[in-house]
């Protein structure tokens, strides 16, 4: 059974930047230098996420973020793998990701 995570994410970096799209968020709010990229790449590959969205909310401040998981198990083991990107992420100032 698919699991399903949402979160707000809001820019740390810009935090008064207004965007026109999630796209143009991320290209200003993505920290590559962190590995999360390549982590939910792995992620896709490895066929535990089915499937990452992002869109814009009404403050075009931040956008919701919702990652599709294979199963509850699936999630737990991305969380175990990619505990380092999600770690540098955090620690890089650029985002702050709030679940909801």
């Amino acid at each position: 059974m698919a699991y399903t995570k949402t979160y707000t994410v809001k820019s740390l970096k810009n935090p008064s930047a207004t965007y026109v799209s999630a796209e143009a968020f991320w290209e200003d709010n993505v920290n590559t230098a962190c590995g999360i990229g390549e982590a939910l790449d792995n992620a896709i590959t490895r066929g535990l996420l089915i499937s990452i969205s992002s869109n814009l909310n009404a403050d075009q401040k931040s956008v919701t973020l919702v990652e599709n998981y294979k199963d509850e198990a699936s999630y737990n083991n991305f969380c175990r793998d990619a505990w380092e990107a999600r770690y540098a992420e955090a620690k890089s100032g650029w985002v702050t990701v709030i679940e909801e």
